[in-house]
């Protein structure tokens, strides 16, 4: 955990102490959050979770960074640790103190902005565009390139297309489809060839998985904020429904 030795050693530093070797890294950085008030940021905290596994799961050489986590949230101290991610880190705590907070879409005013600043037309439309997209500022932007390039800025004709258009979104989606188990990409597939949105309880006919398994794929796929649930019906982030 080279970073998080830095900043153990950046403390003692700055307060003139020695730093024992004998204590373990995890064991001085909580000493230290627990005689001073700090705040620590871990931004971009997926790009050291393992791809091809279940959302949370640490590459190996990163594991440390979990258990050190795990330490922070459940052991008494009087700082604060902020973690950034698109997937929500595992971390198990008793304790009140240890929050998520999900960053949602932009709401209709905000993101009428962006298509306002890109001079896309049929405004009364705006919404049924915001909402199919998420809300999501640079998914946005990048539609709005593709309603300008197709349809001449003209909303009403870009939403007449009969399935969803990605463009440009495609790369990023494809992406984030093969670091996915396979586990999730079968239950996303499922949800995704779907026509409406499903009940949690309805498992895939054609294919075998237990409905603990099921539920696990969806978990998953929730803490990676690929899929929504309301009212225990599940359906895509992009959904024209």
């Amino acid at each position: 955990m080279p970073k998080v030795s830095c900043s153990s050693s950046s403390f003692a530093s700055q307060k003139k102490e020695k730093i024992s070797n004998y204590k373990t890294i995890n064991n001085q950085l909580i000493d230290y959050l627990r005689k001073y008030r700090c705040l620590l940021i871990f931004d971009n905290l997926q790009e050291i979770f393992a791809s091809g596994k279940l959302a949370g799961t640490y590459l190996q050489e990163h594991e440390k960074y979990g258990k050190c986590f795990q330490q922070i949230a459940t052991l008494s101290h009087q700082s604060c640790l902020l973690l950034l991610s698109q997937e929500q880190p595992k971390i198990i705590s008793s304790n009140n103190h240890c929050q998520t907070l999900k960053l949602d879409g932009l709401g209709r005013k905000s993101a009428s902005v962006i298509l306002k600043s890109r001079n896309l037309t049929d405004e009364e439309q705006w919404l049924e565009l915001i909402n199919l997209y998420s809300g999501n500022p640079l998914w946005l932007n990048i539609i709005a390139d593709a309603v300008e390039d197709l349809c001449d800025r003209n909303v009403t004709q870009f939403l007449s297309c009969p399935s969803i258009y990605l463009g440009d979104l495609e790369p990023i989606l494809e992406r984030y489809f093969q670091g996915l188990s396979e586990l999730e990409k079968q239950v996303i597939l499922w949800i995704a060839s779907q026509e409406t949105a499903i009940d949690i309880s309805t498992t895939p006919p054609d294919i075998p998985l237990l409905q603990s398994d099921l539920w696990k794929a969806i978990q998953s796929l929730k803490r990676r904020c690929l899929v929504t649930k309301k009212d225990n019906l599940l359906s895509l982030l992009i959904n024209r429904a």
